[in-house]
């Protein structure tokens, strides 16, 4: 089974969005994204409202600027990708 890096600068740092999207507590680390900008998005779906708390959430936009943006790496495996993009897991 191969193992896979995410990063996230946003929502899915926070322990409620990771318990779920995929059924527990993620171990992550701290790190940096480099060549994007941040900007906000607004959420029109409840469910994502619901479980994030928020209908504004981040996302990053390609720039020239190398000023890096915060987050945090998880490791995942290959049944956590699977179950993380099946609708209603």
């Amino acid at each position: 089974m191969s193992t896979h890096l995410l990063f996230s600068y946003g929502t899915l740092r926070q322990p409620e969005v990771q318990r779920e999207v995929f059924g527990r507590e993620l171990d992550g680390r701290a790190d940096e994204i480099t060549g994007y900008a941040l900007s906000e998005l607004t959420i029109t779906d409840p469910t994502v409202i619901a479980t994030s708390g928020s209908a504004v959430h981040p996302v990053l936009r390609p720039t020239d600027d190398e000023t890096g943006i915060a987050g945090t790496v998880f490791t995942l495996d290959d049944a956590e990708i699977a179950a993380s993009s099946t609708p209603g897991s």
